[in-house]
């Protein structure tokens, strides 16, 4: 049901012609003022251009105790091998504001440029359904990511999560 909803906003809102939407499911948590991510986005534009695909609101997800877990790495799939699997690894500053990242788990609140609804969708028609939405999101080959260095808005900690369950491989394990 995630993937489906997530894709079909994306979808609906790349066939309404959006440049630009915040994306958030149903356990987000205000940690300030929503009205900064306004000001985020002119503030990326201004530091790495108008090219970025995907600003994240909040850093990273938290475990259950609140500590942050950064995913470094991706989970396999059968039909699509990517062409840089370094980047998954990488997480790079760029400013007080902001950290370029190659993967992440959740998405929780996301901003999406119609450059990375594009991409996702392009990629899940090409290569499918396959994994949860936040282990596959990240994965076709030139999605440009980034975060927030401070939480914006996040998701509440302890929230029961659809695909906390199963027993899919976390990022590369092995």
């Amino acid at each position: 049901g995630i993937v489906l909803s997530h894709l079909s906003i994306l979808q609906d809102a790349f066939d309404a012609g959006y440049e630009t939407i915040w994306v958030m499911e149903d356990d987000i948590q205000l940690i300030q003022n929503p009205h900064l991510i306004s000001d985020l986005i002119e503030r990326l534009d201004s530091q790495v251009g108008k090219s970025w695909d995907i600003l994240f609101t909040d850093r990273d997800t938290k475990n259950d105790r609140g500590e942050y877990v950064p995913c470094l790495g991706f989970a396999r799939r059968p039909n699509f091998a990517p062409e840089n699997q370094e980047r998954f690894f990488t997480r790079t500053e760029i400013s007080a504001d902001f950290s370029k990242v190659g993967a992440r788990y959740g998405a929780y609140s996301m901003i999406v440029r119609r450059s990375g609804m594009k991409k996702i969708l392009d990629f899940i028609k090409s290569c499918h359904v396959f994994l949860p939405y936040d282990m596959d999101f990240f994965l076709p080959n030139d999605i440009s990511l980034y975060a927030v260095n401070h939480d914006v808005v996040s998701f509440q900690v302890g929230s029961p999560s659809d695909n906390g369950g199963p027993n899919y491989l976390n990022c590369l394990d092995e």
